[in-house]
């Protein structure tokens, strides 16, 4: 339900959680079967040294996806349960906004907020293996692009 008070990151979040998308769900149920398919594709790009650099490199991009895939998994099952809280604690507050109320939420408010951090801490893992990934296949003496 929307209403005019909510963020629209808040409501988008409700609508379709970013983190659920089609990508990451076939990183987490096919695992080694998804890796596969990407070597297979970095085998077809058009760069040489990008294709060579993803042959010798291939057990520790195998290590970086085996990690990408351990955050994935870890926010994939940290964030249904946080988006919950979330949902929870807005339903209370639109129904009664009162420092009383509010006072009466602080377990929630507190097991929301580390369940935050531990979705947090997958998207940093995420975000540092996919970095991992990029670096090694990184042409020496090509920079990084911000």
């Amino acid at each position: 339900m929307h209403t005019q008070r909510s963020p629209d990151g808040v409501q988008k979040a409700y609508a379709q959680p970013a983190l659920l998308n089609p990508g990451l769900s076939e990183i987490i149920a096919n695992g080694d079967a998804y890796f596969e398919h990407w070597q297979a594709y970095l085998a077809t790009v058009n760069n040489k040294q990008v294709r060579t650099l993803a042959e010798e490199r291939r057990p520790e991009l195998k290590h970086s996806f085996e990690q990408v895939h351990l955050a994935a998994r870890q926010i994939h099952e940290v964030f249904r349960p946080f988006l919950s809280d979330l949902q929870k604690l807005r339903a209370v507050l639109e129904a009664d906004p009162t420092l009383a109320r509010i006072d009466a939420q602080k377990d929630l408010i507190l097991a929301a907020k580390d369940k935050g951090r531990q979705v947090q801490r997958g998207l940093d893992r995420f975000l540092a293996e996919l970095n991992s990934v990029t670096a090694l296949l990184r042409p020496p003496g090509t920079a990084a692009k911000h």
